[in-house]
């Protein structure tokens, strides 16, 4: 038996966010039914580098995140439409949307018009802004929440513009975000009795990663600056030159076995390091981006 075995899951999600938090809640057993707009399916079926897949509305962006997942389409704009999602919903344990703020309450099947019907429901909304506030209108893709939350402004080597992450991390971070908040749900369900309405932001996502340079420019004042490989405050946590290839080093706490690698006895005269409060006198900042003197070397080797 798997987790989330006989857990009835609603998914009107699409692109990346939505896709794959419904497909985590599937790969643990939960029956995920992903509903679409006949004439308007999820943009990822046609997103892939084999362009035979994409023709026929498969692609393996979509793929990456459909399967365990029952499918069908429906046209939520008519009464028909809605009606059959209102049967399905009486039933269901978990409803996830990440469409623009209020389009699901226009269409007559918002939070407070699915929970008369199903109290018990976990109703997940996914957003780039939020439910609440100045701009919660606002659509959101990942490039723009990375921007926004200064993402870009930590990423790459020193003097680039702002680079997009495009390992998705922060997509997949969106993403474990919602899967946690219906693992939450659910647990606030089985001790109180009642469903919730559980609003996720991939800005306070976004945030979340940035949680240290955001708590940096509270106490400092001083932006995010990008290092690189390196990190601007540990000399010896980066990619360092070699003579026939490129060495990464991770150290936090300086010990001689290390310098012995490098090739820097003579360091071991120097006072032992305890931590980065003192990692400036006793390592002075190599890593590839930590050095302004290796910027402009940086930036040509892209």
């Amino acid at each position: 038996m798997q987790a989330f075995d006989g857990i009835k899951v609603l998914d009107l999600t699409h692109v990346l966010a939505g896709p794959f938090s419904t497909y985590q809640l599937a790969v643990l057993g939960a029956d995920v039914i992903k509903i679409e707009s006949a004439g308007l399916t999820d943009m990822n079926r046609e997103i892939g580098p084999i362009l035979e897949l994409n023709a026929a509305r498969m692609g393996s962006h979509y793929q990456s995140q459909g399967a365990n997942k029952r499918a069908m389409t429906l046209n939520l704009k008519t009464d028909e439409g809605r009606n059959i999602f209102m049967s399905l919903a009486r039933d269901a344990d978990v409803i996830v949307e990440n469409y623009r703020t209020g389009v699901m309450d226009r269409l007559g099947l918002g939070y407070d018009q699915i929970r008369a019907i199903n109290p018990d429901i976990i109703y997940c909304s996914i957003t780039g802004f939020g439910q609440t506030g100045p701009k919660r209108g606002h659509g959101a893709f990942d490039n723009v929440i990375q921007a926004f939350s200064g993402m870009m402004m930590a990423t790459g080597p020193r003097r680039w513009p702002g680079c997009d992450d495009r390992t998705a991390r922060a997509r997949l971070r969106y993403r474990r975000a919602g899967r946690i908040r219906h693992c939450i749900g659910a647990a606030r369900r089985e001790r109180t009795g009642e469903g919730q309405r559980l609003d996720v932001a991939m800005l306070d996502a976004a945030l979340m990663l940035m949680s240290c340079n955001v708590l940096n420019h509270a106490m400092t004042g001083a932006s995010p600056d990008r290092s690189g490989i390196g990190r601007n405050y540990v000399a010896a946590y980066g990619c360092y030159d070699a003579a026939d290839t490129q060495l990464m080093i991770g150290v936090f706490r300086a010990r001689p076995a290390c310098t012995d690698v490098a090739g820097a006895r003579s360091r071991r005269s120097r006072p032992r390091s305890r931590g980065t409060r003192d990692r400036g006198p006793a390592w002075p900042a190599r890593s590839r981006g930590a050095d302004p003197r290796r910027a402009d070397q940086d930036a040509d080797r892209g």
